[in-house]
């Protein structure tokens, strides 16, 4: 066990950092100063530099409570954020983490047969709680609104994220277990909630919440629906005779797709292109893309064998169609398929979520085991920022130059709680 210095001699931070000072074990006074400023939406965490000769790391750490001073006392909900070598490297940035008030930080300096600590800090958080379970969400580019679905409720919640404004409807599923989508529809976007009881698709105007269609689905799992500009609708489902179902705007009929080998696996479908009527499909082992015409019919069909992975919950898309990503491997293809790469984090294993910037320059992703937020330039995908958000993070969306992460993460004494935060870029 690390034997604790609460009181250190620290005046050797003053001299200069290309000295590496000698240290000895005398008690006397710290000054490990830490200072946080804001700075886009992040905490910008600033420290005394600690130049000493047995330097070994930084240790940064985060709590929605008071950090006690003792290192050997740091029990959650206190999280180590950072580990840092490099004894010059004295800044980090963070999400902060949901807080009911305060999120509070300190720096511990390991320098071999002991611990220094310096003073707390702290700041009012930055994210946003939700006040209910996430089963489901979308984002509404147009209006700039977020729609989740509740658990174990089937209402639909609307949050503008700028001015946290929250409105509320009862989609009239019949169950809680509802999917949804934002797809452009006829010249404005619409909502589209799957009802897995009922085995129906709901289209909805996202301002006023009226319902403009119903489409009755044979029974089965509906793993994912997207809609185009022209009115088409197409839905994967669980079903051997149409692993794909396909609908005009207004038709209750639908035009199968059969693929016996697609049709028990979970996939994500988007549309691409609106004049063209592509959709792409995302499953474990394959991408697939259809070509429709406007009565629903697939005029082409192509399909591309991948490495096993998993669909995320959503297929982000660049704003001239050229170009998606949708696996949890982070692999960007063209619209005919082709590979463009693969995002590449060195603290990376899995990918939860991901958004390109409106001028296409940016791709942004999400780690799915840690809390990490990356920025890669776009098309070179190469990594150019990476921060700590300060929660679980499911999903992320580009608006207006601001990036919008939605997550979870465990408030002591409360348990899980989601949570929504915006980034100004």
């Amino acid at each position: 066990m690390k034997k604790l210095l609460l009181l250190f001699m620290l005046s050797v931070f003053y001299f200069s950092a290309c000295e590496r000072i000698e240290v000895d074990d005398t008690d006397q006074q710290s000054n490990i100063e830490l200072t946080i400023t804001k700075s886009q939406g992040l905490n910008q965490l600033t420290w005394t530099v600690a130049n000493v000769s047995t330097f070994k790391n930084y240790i940064v750490v985060r709590s929605n409570e008071i950090i006690p001073n003792s290192f050997d006392s740091i029990i959650s909900p206190a999280t180590i954020i950072a580990t840092i070598n490099d004894y010059e490297e004295n800044t980090f940035e963070d999400g902060g983490g949901l807080s009911q008030n305060y999120v509070y930080y300190k720096v511990f300096v390991d320098i071999g047969d002991r611990i220094l600590v310096g003073n707390s800090a702290r700041t009012r958080s930055n994210v946003e709680p939700l006040g209910f379970q996430v089963q489901d969400y979308a984002f509404n580019k147009e209006s700039g609104h977020l729609f989740l679905t509740a658990q174990s409720s089937n209402k639909i919640h609307r949050i503008n994220y700028k001015t946290g404004g929250h409105a509320s409807f009862t989609s009239g599923a019949a169950s809680s277990e509802n999917s949804l989508n934002i797809s452009k529809v006829n010249g404005s976007n619409k909502l589209l909630v799957s009802d897995q009881q009922a085995f129906k698709v709901y289209e909805f105007d996202p301002i006023n919440f009226n319902k403009v269609h119903t489409f009755s689905l044979p029974a089965t799992t509906i793993y994912s629906t997207a809609a185009n500009n022209n009115g088409l609708m197409m839905a994967s489902v669980r079903e051997l005779n149409t692993a794909t179902l396909i609908y005009t705007h207004g038709s209750s009929s639908n035009v199968g797709f059969r693929n016996d080998a697609l049709y028990y696996r979970n996939r994500t479908i988007v549309s691409i292109s609106d004049t063209e009527n592509k959709f792409i499909e995302i499953e474990n082992a394959a991408i697939h893309k259809y070509t429709l015409n406007n009565v629903g019919n697939v005029t082409s069909y192509t399909s591309k064998s991948v490495s096993s992975t998993a669909a995320t919950n959503h297929i982000a898309v660049s704003e001239d169609g050229a170009y998606f990503v949708g696996d949890r491997t982070g692999k960007v293809y063209d619209k005919d398929l082709n590979l463009l790469g693969v995002l590449s984090a060195s603290d990376a294993t899995f990918y939860r979520g991901f958004a390109f910037s409106d001028d296409g320059t940016k791709l942004y992703a999400l780690d799915y085991s840690n809390e990490n937020v990356y920025t890669f330039k776009f098309p070179s995908l190469e990594l150019e920022r990476s921060f700590s958000i300060g929660f679980t993070t499911l999903e992320i969306n580009f608006h207006e130059g601001n990036l919008i992460v939605l997550g979870y993460q465990f408030v002591n004494p409360i348990g899980f709680q989601y949570c929504y935060q915006a980034i100004e870029l």
